[in-house]
């Protein structure tokens, strides 16, 4: 009996992934469910800070602040279906460069965009300035990123830029670290979110790093 309790609990789990987690292509991927367009992503210390873009000013930093429904946290995460070979997975060989293990620990998860809800337009970018920034911009590098996890409305995840990722191997070829976009851990509003290298997804090592979804 406990055996085939077992199984049928295994069968659920499964239809459940496969149902809500497959791609353009039919293959599947962990990283899901499915982001609700206009929904806010705030991250997991107990001092919640929320991605929030200054919709007055195309450019500008994107900054962490408490939970404010509206039209500058309103969030969306579209999933790039064309992006590698045209199942928007990440395979063994895409999106990061090869030879820095990164494709090989997330394969199968989403390739993503970031934009504002009200300004689909704008893209929430990585971009490497004073510091490694995450600014709204309309073209550019920068703009995809790999959902790594769930960040959902009852479970977390990370973002990691691919092009700051990129950027990290040439600079550290021999320790590569998958770079996520994080607040500074401080829970202070209006700080700048950055985009950090962390160890890989799972295995994380700042909950300020770690994100899921609150309703818009």
């Amino acid at each position: 009996m406990l055996r085939a309790s077992r199984f049928l609990m295994f069968a659920a789990a499964a239809s459940l992934v496969l149902m809500t987690s497959t791609s353009a292509t039919g293959a599947t991927t962990r990283a899901g469910p499915r982001w609700t367009a206009g929904d806010i992503a705030c991250n997991q210390p107990s001092s919640s800070l929320c991605m929030n873009a200054n919709v007055s000013n195309l450019g500008e930093n994107v900054k962490g602040y408490g939970y404010t429904p509206g039209h500058n946290q309103d969030m969306d995460v579209t999933w790039q279906t064309s992006a590698c070979g045209g199942n928007g997975l990440v395979t063994e060989t895409c999106p990061f460069k090869e030879g820095t293990g990164l494709n090989a620990e997330l394969v199968g998860d989403r390739i993503v965009e970031l934009s504002n809800d009200d300004h689909p337009t704008w893209k929430y970018a990585g971009v490497f300035l004073s510091d490694n920034l995450v600014v709204t911009e309309t073209s550019g590098d920068g703009e995809l990123w790999v959902q790594a996890g769930s960040p959902g409305p009852g479970s977390f995840g990370n973002w990691i830029n691919v092009s700051l990722s990129d950027r990290d191997s040439g600079v550290n070829p021999a320790d590569p670290h998958p770079m996520m976009v994080c607040s500074d851990g401080s829970g202070t509003p209006g700080v700048d979110l950055d985009v950090d290298a962390e160890w890989f997804p799972h295995i994380m090592e700042s909950t300020a790093c770690d994100w899921h979804e609150k309703a818009g």
